[in-house]
């Protein structure tokens, strides 16, 4: 797993070029999206711990921890929009036919907290801070479902 993120963090940092002035944010189709000050891409792979897992499963899941799906989880943080789209992008590539790698991953669901509403205003975050992010579970080659957060 941590191979695959290797590869994605990879193939993002050597692609990921600021965005053109020309596009524009979709919250209000006028402002120019600008990339973050920083262009350093960074990427931790992690196990949650058992008490974490059985925390997680009793607030969310009634206590079922096979609904936990972040039990082994990479978390990605990247410096502008177009790296995380090559990051997307590297993803996807991974989990197709076209890769050729033999331990492919399958991607199962994808929770994308960047959303718009269908008026084309992004939804608000539920976080004061106003973070956002893209979860992506995906399957591995021996069945574990995985996270990545970017």
């Amino acid at each position: 797993f941590e191979k695959h993120v290797e590869r994605i963090v990879t193939f993002a940092s050597r692609q990921g070029e600021p965005l053109p002035a020309s596009l524009h944010s979709p919250s209000t189709g006028s402002s120019p999206l600008s990339p973050l000050s920083s262009s350093r891409i960074s990427y931790s792979v992690g196990v949650k711990s058992e008490g974490s897992v059985i925390d997680k499963a009793g607030r969310k899941y009634e206590g079922d921890i096979f609904r936990v799906k972040d039990c082994l989880r990479a978390q990605v943080v990247l410096p502008n929009e177009s790296t995380l789209v090559c990051a997307l992008l590297s993803l996807q590539y991974l989990c197709s036919d076209k890769a050729r790698i033999s331990k492919k991953m399958k991607i199962v669901r994808i929770k994308n907290l960047f959303r718009l509403s269908p008026l084309g205003v992004i939804v608000p975050t539920d976080l004061p801070t106003g973070y956002r992010h893209i979860l992506v579970n995906v399957r591995l080659s021996d069945g574990l479902v995985a996270e990545i957060q970017f």
